[in-house]
């Protein structure tokens, strides 16, 4: 996978916008890019990544629906998409995510998204441009999928670190859960973290074992983040463990 910058500023994007190399991608909700957006963005509704399907609807969506996408967001012309929104940017690295196991590394977040975007007074516009679908063009990359067996054989390996994006409440499990993961057998080893952006891999364990806790970024201590670890999206609001990645 060609390394592209899992971030870019407001200032970087606002100095390339009118290059014609960039793509953005508004994941913000609709009513909210209606009122304004960046020039030239379109709007992605966030459901089109998601599978939608109980028990899991936060899975990957099925390959047709990752083609038509593709075909969506124009991956065959090339260019770098900049995905962003207005709800902390887990939903722009959700997408962000999703194409890279489509095989299309070319694509950001917009750090802060538009909350930092309207803050600085950056340009806004309300047209919607039309595009036209493109063939869809979709190679799936597995690398950056961690599934349940995946984790499950790699328990013992101190090479790889299993992170909890939930709260800290749902992870000693203070907070009552959903019906259906009251009775799921969860896995011993995942750690918690607190601080934003850290990647690893994201599960929804109630530790049987002690977990050691990531420092908030900023503080000392914690775990070296290596090359093998792994985004595990949750099932249910997964844009927390996506932002991890």
């Amino acid at each position: 996978m060609t390394e592209t910058p899992i971030l870019v500023t407001t200032e970087e994007l606002d100095d390339h916008l009118d290059s014609g190399e960039v793509r953005v991608v508004d994941l913000s909700k609709l009513e909210h890019y209606v009122s304004s957006h960046i020039p030239g963005a379109t709007h992605l509704d966030y459901v089109t990544l998601l599978d939608g399907n109980k028990p899991a609807p936060g899975r990957l969506p099925p390959g047709k629906q990752l083609e038509q996408l593709s075909s969506v967001l124009g991956l065959s012309n090339g260019g770098r998409i900049i995905a962003c929104d207005d709800e902390g940017s887990g939903r722009a690295a959700r997408l962000v995510w999703t194409l890279h196991v489509m095989g299309y590394p070319s694509c950001s977040v917009l750090d802060g998204g538009m909350t930092a975007w309207r803050n600085e007074q950056r340009r806004l516009s309300v047209e919607q441009p039309v595009r036209e679908n493109t063939a869809p063009t979709v190679t799936m990359d597995t690398s950056v999928i961690a599934t349940r067996e995946y984790i499950l054989s790699q328990l013992n390996d101190d090479h790889v670190i299993l992170v909890d994006a939930r709260t800290p409440e749902e992870y000693i499990g203070t907070k009552k859960l959903d019906r259906f993961y009251q009775h799921v057998k969860l896995l011993p080893t995942a750690r918690h973290t607190i601080g934003p952006l850290i990647p690893g891999c994201c599960l929804n364990p109630w530790a049987t074992r002690p977990c050691v806790a990531i420092p908030a970024r900023g503080q000392s201590g914690g775990i070296t983040l290596k090359r093998r670890s792994r985004p595990y999206l949750r099932q249910i609001h997964d844009h927390n463990s996506a932002s991890r990645y």
